[in-house]
């Protein structure tokens, strides 16, 4: 029997259950790939999502699916902070013009924002060092790599993993009730950001994927303080671990705690059945770099801007 041709049809975000929907979509493309530790992790979904009160989804996520399953088939992220466009397509679909779609909604939304805000801006495209045909995509349509690129990292959790030494005083464990607004303040002063709330991180927790799949560590200072955190994300179906985020305030760097605390993480993951943990970071964060070495974690590949 002929298989029919797929009438595709797009919309915003925000209908009751398209997160859920979003992260079926994600793991199956997740699964379906050459590389399936390097690509967007529920946790990403639902960090992105839930961080911040002023987040509005529909506004930066548009949805592309087949008109009668509405099974969803392709996915555009826009990012206005830097511009950033994620696209993500489904396989059996590459190559067919959806992907081509997506990139041309992505580039009609930074063509839309006023150039009072956008100013001498420029459109960016994250592409995996291993993704060619993307990379062709964008290539064909005037894009050209940037020197920033998100360096991924991965550690087999079958391996070893050094015990963590903390100073005496500190200790790592996980949040606890009634922590949301010390957590958010944490978060804060570590990234040098105000877009965490108490409030935002109450609703995070309330997700199903919170409570079925976080691991939410702290690391708290002798004085009780909470000191740094390392939010982690189990996938069970990949068994696959990543931080996200992960920092320390800046007053308690350099004396070894950020180390620990990757460590301790390392080993919950492990606990929890995990083969693989990841965690990826900015070009420029030789820090960040530097400690996930010294941890053991080797680099699995690069996340490149491409930009027009």
């Amino acid at each position: 029997m002929m298989q029919r041709s797929k009438q595709i049809v797009s919309r915003p975000f925000g209908r009751e259950g398209d997160f859920d929907k979003l992260a079926r979509f994600m793991r199956r493309v997740a699964i379906a790939s050459d590389r399936p530790e390097l690509n967007l992790h529920i946790g990403d979904l639902a960090w992105r999502c839930y961080r911040s009160d002023q987040f509005d989804a529909s506004s930066v996520i548009h949805l592309w699916e087949d008109k009668e399953t509405a099974e969803l088939l392709g996915m555009g992220w826009y990012t206005l902070a830097h511009h950033g466009l994620d696209m993500v397509v489904d396989p059996d679909l590459q190559g067919t013009g959806l992907d081509k779609r997506v990139l041309r909604w992505g580039e009609m939304r930074f063509r839309n924002i006023p150039f009072d805000k956008r100013g001498y801006a420029q459109l960016k495209v994250q592409v995996h060092d291993w993704d060619k045909p993307k990379e062709e995509l964008l290539t064909d349509a005037g894009f050209r790599p940037d020197m920033f690129h998100y360096v991924w990292y991965r550690f087999d959790l079958n391996a070893d993993i050094q015990q963590p030494e903390l100073p005496e005083g500190f200790e790592v464990r996980l949040l606890e009730p009634g922590e949301e607004k010390w957590r958010a303040k944490c978060h804060n002063k570590s990234f040098l950001t105000d877009d965490v709330t108490e409030e935002s991180y109450a609703k995070l927790q309330e997700t199903a994927v919170y409570q079925k799949q976080a691991l939410d560590l702290v690391l708290v200072a002798p004085s009780g303080k909470l000191a740094g955190f390392a939010l982690g994300w189990l996938d069970e179906e990949r068994q696959i671990g990543i931080f996200e985020p992960l920092g320390v305030k800046p007053k308690y760097r350099r004396q070894g705690l950020g180390k620990g605390l990757v460590l301790a993480g390392l080993q919950q993951f492990k606990a929890a059945g995990m083969q693989v943990a990841q965690v990826y970071t900015e070009s420029p964060n030789l820090p960040a770099q530097r400690l996930y070495r010294s941890v053991g974690f080797d680099v699995a590949g690069r996340q490149v801007d491409w930009t027009k």
